[in-house]
Protein backbone atom coordinates (compact mmCIF):
# COMPACT_ATOMS: atom_id res chain seq x y z
CA UNK A 1 0.00 0.00 0.00
CA UNK A 2 3.39 2.49 0.51
CA UNK A 3 4.35 1.50 -2.68
CA UNK A 4 4.44 4.76 -4.34
CA UNK A 5 6.24 6.41 -1.33
CA UNK A 6 9.25 4.09 -1.37
CA UNK A 7 12.62 5.14 -2.59
CA UNK A 8 12.29 6.15 -6.29
CA UNK A 9 14.28 3.54 -8.65
CA UNK A 10 13.50 0.61 -6.33
CA UNK A 11 13.32 -2.53 -7.90
CA UNK A 12 9.20 -4.03 -7.91
CA UNK A 13 9.49 -7.31 -7.56
CA UNK A 14 6.26 -8.26 -8.51
CA UNK A 15 7.52 -7.00 -12.38
CA UNK A 16 10.97 -8.50 -11.52
CA UNK A 17 9.03 -11.92 -11.25
CA UNK A 18 6.93 -11.26 -14.46
CA UNK A 19 3.44 -11.78 -12.21
CA UNK A 20 4.35 -15.08 -12.49
CA UNK A 21 4.27 -16.30 -8.96
CA UNK A 22 3.97 -12.51 -7.05
CA UNK A 23 0.42 -11.22 -6.48
CA UNK A 24 0.85 -7.11 -5.72
CA UNK A 25 -2.06 -5.60 -3.84
CA UNK A 26 -2.14 -1.74 -3.93
CA UNK A 27 -4.30 0.99 -3.72
CA UNK A 28 -4.28 4.78 -4.30
CA UNK A 29 -5.67 5.75 -0.22
CA UNK A 30 -2.06 6.81 0.60
CA UNK A 31 -1.43 8.83 -2.40
CA UNK A 32 -5.10 10.23 -3.54
CA UNK A 33 -7.39 10.47 -0.91
CA UNK A 34 -8.68 8.06 1.85
CA UNK A 35 -12.09 9.15 0.29
CA UNK A 36 -11.16 7.01 -2.87
CA UNK A 37 -11.71 3.24 -1.26
CA UNK A 38 -10.22 1.58 -4.32
CA UNK A 39 -7.88 -0.68 -4.41
CA UNK A 40 -6.45 -3.32 -7.30
CA UNK A 41 -4.46 -6.34 -7.84
CA UNK A 42 -1.48 -7.47 -10.29
CA UNK A 43 -1.81 -11.18 -11.12
CA UNK A 44 -1.75 -14.00 -13.95
CA UNK A 45 -4.33 -13.46 -16.00
CA UNK A 46 -5.17 -17.16 -14.47
CA UNK A 47 -5.59 -15.75 -11.25
CA UNK A 48 -7.06 -12.43 -12.31
CA UNK A 49 -9.60 -14.96 -13.63
CA UNK A 50 -10.71 -16.52 -10.74
CA UNK A 51 -10.33 -13.73 -8.35
CA UNK A 52 -12.84 -11.86 -10.69
CA UNK A 53 -15.47 -14.42 -10.23
CA UNK A 54 -15.06 -14.85 -6.57
CA UNK A 55 -16.12 -10.96 -6.53
CA UNK A 56 -18.63 -11.60 -8.26
CA UNK A 57 -19.75 -14.34 -6.47
CA UNK A 58 -19.54 -13.19 -3.28
CA UNK A 59 -21.13 -9.34 -4.12
CA UNK A 60 -18.07 -7.42 -3.56
CA UNK A 61 -17.61 -4.89 -5.46
CA UNK A 62 -16.46 -0.85 -5.49
CA UNK A 63 -18.78 2.09 -7.25
CA UNK A 64 -17.65 2.50 -10.75
CA UNK A 65 -17.80 6.38 -10.43
CA UNK A 66 -14.56 6.14 -7.88
CA UNK A 67 -12.75 3.08 -10.46
CA UNK A 68 -13.72 5.93 -13.58
CA UNK A 69 -12.04 8.22 -11.61
CA UNK A 70 -8.89 5.88 -10.38
CA UNK A 71 -8.18 4.49 -13.72
CA UNK A 72 -8.04 8.34 -15.27
CA UNK A 73 -5.84 9.74 -12.20
CA UNK A 74 -3.44 6.46 -12.85
CA UNK A 75 -2.88 6.77 -16.63
CA UNK A 76 -2.18 10.52 -16.01
CA UNK A 77 1.25 12.26 -16.32
CA UNK A 78 0.14 14.37 -13.41
CA UNK A 79 -0.48 11.56 -11.26
CA UNK A 80 3.06 10.34 -12.37
CA UNK A 81 4.87 13.97 -11.24
CA UNK A 82 2.82 14.14 -8.01
CA UNK A 83 4.24 10.81 -6.64
CA UNK A 84 7.81 12.11 -7.46
CA UNK A 85 7.41 15.32 -5.74
CA UNK A 86 6.12 13.50 -2.70
CA UNK A 87 9.03 11.04 -2.75
CA UNK A 88 11.03 13.75 -2.77
CA UNK A 89 9.18 15.22 0.60
CA UNK A 90 9.85 12.32 2.35
CA UNK A 91 13.44 11.76 1.28
CA UNK A 92 13.70 15.24 2.77
CA UNK A 93 11.85 14.30 6.18
CA UNK A 94 13.17 11.48 6.38
CA UNK A 95 16.92 12.66 6.63
CA UNK A 96 16.27 15.53 8.80
CA UNK A 97 14.05 13.38 10.93
CA UNK A 98 16.85 11.22 11.93
CA UNK A 99 18.62 13.95 12.66
CA UNK A 100 15.87 15.60 15.19
CA UNK A 101 15.15 12.11 16.79
CA UNK A 102 19.15 11.85 17.82
CA UNK A 103 18.93 15.20 19.25
CA UNK A 104 15.94 14.41 21.17
CA UNK A 105 18.14 11.10 22.59
CA UNK A 106 15.86 9.08 20.72
CA UNK A 107 17.70 6.03 18.33
CA UNK A 108 15.73 4.92 15.19
CA UNK A 109 15.63 0.72 15.24
CA UNK A 110 16.42 0.99 11.63
CA UNK A 111 17.17 3.53 8.42
CA UNK A 112 13.93 3.51 6.34
CA UNK A 113 14.50 4.65 2.74
CA UNK A 114 11.19 5.92 1.96
CA UNK A 115 7.15 5.38 3.44
CA UNK A 116 6.38 7.61 6.15
CA UNK A 117 6.82 6.09 9.41
CA UNK A 118 9.77 6.30 11.44
CA UNK A 119 10.27 3.46 14.43
CA UNK A 120 12.46 4.68 16.73
CA UNK A 121 13.61 3.76 20.43
CA UNK A 122 12.72 5.45 23.75
CA UNK A 123 14.99 8.34 25.75
CA UNK A 124 16.42 6.41 28.81
CA UNK A 125 20.13 5.87 29.89
CA UNK A 126 18.86 2.44 31.69
CA UNK A 127 16.17 1.76 29.00
CA UNK A 128 12.74 1.00 29.61
CA UNK A 129 10.96 -2.01 29.84
CA UNK A 130 8.83 -3.14 26.47
CA UNK A 131 5.70 -3.66 28.70
CA UNK A 132 5.75 0.04 29.42
CA UNK A 133 5.79 1.14 26.01
CA UNK A 134 1.73 0.82 25.87
CA UNK A 135 1.38 3.15 28.69
CA UNK A 136 3.62 5.63 27.25
CA UNK A 137 1.71 5.57 24.20
CA UNK A 138 -1.12 6.43 25.84
CA UNK A 139 0.43 9.44 27.88
CA UNK A 140 1.36 10.59 24.50
CA UNK A 141 -2.24 10.29 23.39
CA UNK A 142 -3.37 12.56 26.26
CA UNK A 143 -0.13 15.32 25.23
CA UNK A 144 -1.72 15.37 21.52
CA UNK A 145 0.35 13.02 20.15
CA UNK A 146 -0.72 10.09 18.16
CA UNK A 147 2.07 7.40 18.13
CA UNK A 148 2.20 4.24 18.08
CA UNK A 149 3.88 1.87 20.60
CA UNK A 150 6.23 -1.23 19.59
CA UNK A 151 4.39 -3.76 21.26
CA UNK A 152 1.76 -3.55 18.61
CA UNK A 153 3.82 -4.71 15.88
CA UNK A 154 5.31 -7.50 17.68
CA UNK A 155 4.62 -10.85 19.12
CA UNK A 156 7.82 -10.92 21.08
CA UNK A 157 8.87 -9.36 24.56
CA UNK A 158 12.20 -6.95 24.03
CA UNK A 159 13.83 -5.20 27.32
CA UNK A 160 13.78 -2.08 24.74
CA UNK A 161 10.83 -0.02 24.34
CA UNK A 162 10.07 2.05 20.95
CA UNK A 163 7.22 4.03 19.31
CA UNK A 164 6.62 4.27 15.47
CA UNK A 165 6.22 8.13 14.63
CA UNK A 166 5.09 10.17 11.41
CA UNK A 167 7.95 11.59 9.78
CA UNK A 168 5.68 14.69 8.82
CA UNK A 169 5.74 15.84 12.13
CA UNK A 170 8.99 14.97 13.95
CA UNK A 171 9.45 18.60 14.47
CA UNK A 172 6.55 19.41 16.25
CA UNK A 173 6.99 21.21 19.37
CA UNK A 174 4.48 18.91 20.91
CA UNK A 175 7.04 16.13 20.51
CA UNK A 176 9.83 17.45 22.43
CA UNK A 177 8.16 18.46 24.94
CA UNK A 178 6.78 14.83 25.79
CA UNK A 179 10.64 13.55 25.13
CA UNK A 180 11.90 15.66 27.70
CA UNK A 181 9.27 14.34 30.46
CA UNK A 182 9.92 11.27 29.33
CA UNK A 183 13.66 11.79 30.07
CA UNK A 184 12.81 13.61 33.31
CA UNK A 185 10.86 10.69 34.08
CA UNK A 186 13.65 8.46 33.39
CA UNK A 187 16.11 10.24 34.81
CA UNK A 188 14.44 10.31 37.97
CA UNK A 189 14.42 6.43 38.05
CA UNK A 190 10.91 6.06 37.83
CA UNK A 191 11.06 4.08 34.60
CA UNK A 192 8.95 1.27 36.03
CA UNK A 193 6.16 3.49 37.41
CA UNK A 194 5.18 6.32 34.92
CA UNK A 195 2.56 8.53 35.72
CA UNK A 196 0.42 9.24 32.98
CA UNK A 197 -1.20 11.95 34.58
CA UNK A 198 2.28 13.64 34.97
CA UNK A 199 3.39 12.59 31.48
CA UNK A 200 0.49 13.74 29.74
CA UNK A 201 0.49 17.31 30.94
CA UNK A 202 0.71 19.25 27.78
CA UNK A 203 -1.29 22.71 26.92
CA UNK A 204 -1.23 21.56 22.77
CA UNK A 205 -4.65 21.16 21.73
CA UNK A 206 -2.68 19.94 18.91
CA UNK A 207 -2.76 15.93 16.99
CA UNK A 208 -0.36 14.76 15.87
CA UNK A 209 -1.12 11.84 13.42
CA UNK A 210 1.14 9.05 13.49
Amino acid sequence: MYRAMGEPGQPCLAAMDGLKRVVRVDSTTTTLSPLLRVGFIFASPTLISKLVDSKVATGFAGTRLEERIVCQILGSSEYRRMVARLQARIGTCLTSGTERLHRLGMRPLAQPTGGIFISAVLPSPDGVGAADDARISEAASASGLAVKAGSAFSCRSGDRAWIRLNIAYLDHPALSRFVERLRGAADGRNRHNFATSNLAKDTTDEHLES
